[in-house]
């Protein structure tokens, strides 16, 4: 038996996260100082570069010190020996550059990781390039030493700015701010190489030794309001459908989800989207396609108010397939135990309610959800109201009967499909007959999670997990927290090992959950004012 489980936590691309207010204007007009982020088309490629930049870079320290050490042969300066207790001018080269080889490393590194926020990056990498500038100042005024300036043409600096503004593209605001700082750089070399000794040239010397410097800066900064300009109108023109990209959210196996923005409507939206690459890095990017492709359908016949939306489904002209769904604000479950804790009973009570009316459509339209787990249900802010749940990402929905999806067989027999911590038995054992009492004993999972904030079966292993929900009787919630009987009995039966000692059907367990008594139920009263006091930022928004 083979699986195609995916370990805890959960990467769910699906799955929207708490966001902060964003300037989304997007006209493609440049300011003369345009303090706007990168375009996200420009982006990644601007990273990627940045990343080619910095071995280049290793490169040429390593190329500077051959070259000096084995090529060079320099009469030294008395003042200079002493001035580096005797050691010869050879030397000077490869300490300067050894913090640079190091940042150099460390920038590459940091650039080849998928998880690292792309605009941080550049960021790290506007302060990296006037590192880079203050080597190469260094390294071109050492000639100083010699007793005569001779102009040598345009700095180092200059051709190094010239060629950051090429080939990692920038804001022309950052790139302003970026070229001065490294002009600046290139003035203390000269200043400190004078003070430390070196003769001071003439005038007309000094200018052509620091001159060539503002013309470099200059082009510079035309080329990155060039790029950039260029890259806006992609971003314009890479919509998808009637929206266009604004964020990129998350990235995971299966592909990216982005903020968007109708293009007329100015409606905010989640677009979830498969790139051309991504097929091709794929071992069967059929499969991949038409597990999309069933996400999407699925997603579409469902209009339960706790389901997440879906607006529109297609390819673009570059080849991404996506689909739009609506734009969440709030945190999954996983997450919001995480950060607050197990929930009140009534509390989560009222949570899995929600979720049953969600999952009673699917199951009423034959559809089998086969991976309810915390990450995969959004606690958020529904208009005015909060507390509100959605079930997101049918990714791996499964019809009970017929054949209501295209490439609805495209599950291989033998797979165990779903997460090994909400696993029903029956999904453990690769069972082919699934129904939507799989999602009821996920949901019980989920249950024991809200209210204990622990697993079910704590196994440190995926295969653990899966023999464990096979074969195991559960923990009872009354060995961790003091809960109504009733509850427990209702997600005690969830648990049940067999299929037909659960709850029939979703309307059955929220009938169960709904008659468990609570001296003081939970109240929209009382979750608006955990809302207030705990997700200040959301509540702002909404208000």
């Amino acid at each position: 038996m083979t699986s195609s489980t995916a370990p805890e936590p959960s990467t769910n691309l699906a799955q929207p996260r708490l966001l902060a207010p964003k300037d989304t204007r997007n006209d493609g007009r440049i300011s003369w100082f345009d303090r706007g982020p990168v375009p996200p088309p420009l982006r990644e490629q601007a990273v990627r570069r940045l990343g080619l930049m910095a071995l280049a870079t290793i490169g040429m320290c390593f190329a500077f010190w051959l070259l000096i050490f084995f090529s060079i042969r320099h009469e030294v300066p008395t003042r200079m020996i002493r001035y580096y207790n005797g050691r010869p001018i050879q030397f000077i080269m490869p300490m300067l550059c050894l913090p640079l080889i190091v940042a150099s490393v460390w920038l590459y590194r940091l650039t080849r990781n998928p998880a690292r926020d792309r605009r941080r990056l550049l960021n790290l990498g506007a302060g990296y390039q006037v590192l880079v500038a203050l080597v190469l100042s260094f390294a071109h005024h050492l000639h100083g030493w010699e007793g005569a300036w001779v102009y040598s043409g345009w700095s180092y600096a200059a051709f190094m700015l010239v060629g950051f503004a090429t080939i990692v593209p920038s804001t022309p605001g950052r790139n302003l701010l970026v070229s001065a700082l490294c002009v600046a750089c290139d003035v203390f070399a000269f200043a400190v190489t004078i003070w430390a000794g070196a003769p001071q040239p003439p005038t007309p010397v000094m200018a052509m030794l620091l001159v060539p410097d503002f013309f470099a800066a200059g082009f510079a900064y035309f080329v990155a309001l060039v790029v950039h300009g260029l890259g806006r109108q992609i971003e314009r023109a890479e919509g998808m459908g009637s929206y266009q990209l604004v964020e990129r959210l998350g990235r995971g196996s299966m592909g990216e989800v982005w903020r968007a923005e109708h293009r007329t409507l100015a409606r905010p939206a989640a677009i979830k989207l498969i790139r051309p690459e991504a097929l091709g890095g794929h071992d069967d990017p059929i499969s991949l396609v038409t597990r999309f492709e069933r996400e999407a359908q699925a997603t579409a016949l469902l209009c339960s108010p706790n389901t997440i939306r879906l607006y529109d489904y297609g390819q673009s002209q570059d080849g991404s397939f996506y689909y739009v769904m609506e734009l969440l604000d709030g945190v999954d479950l996983e997450h919001f135990v995480r950060r607050f804790g197990p929930l009140p009973p009534a509390r989560a009570v009222h949570l899995l309610r929600q979720a049953c009316h969600s999952l009673a459509e699917a199951h009423t339209r034959g559809f089998v959800h086969r991976d309810i787990k915390p990450a995969n249900i959004l606690l958020c802010r529904y208009g005015l109201d909060v507390d509100h749940i959605k079930v997101v990402d049918f990714g791996i929905v499964k019809p009970m009967q017929g054949n209501l999806l295209q490439g609805a067989e495209n599950t291989h027999q033998g797979h165990i499909s779903g997460t090994p911590n909400y696993l029903a038995p029956e999904q453990a054992r690769g069972s082919e007959h699934i129904d939507g009492r799989a999602d009821l004993y996920a949901l019980g999972c989920v249950a024991f999670w809200l209210l204990t904030g622990r697993r079910v079966f704590d196994q440190p292993t995926a295969l653990a997990q899966i023999i464990a929900h096979a074969s195991q009787a559960p923990a009872r919630l009354s060995d961790f927290v003091t809960v109504p009987d009733a509850l427990e009995a209702v997600v005690q039966k969830c648990l049940a090992k067999q299929p037909e000692d659960r709850y029939p059907d979703a309307h059955a367990l929220e009938a169960a959950l709904a008659a468990v008594p609570f001296p003081q139920p939970w109240s929209p009263e009382d979750a608006k004012t955990f809302w207030s006091e705990k997700l200040p930022d959301l509540t702002a928004r909404a208000a």
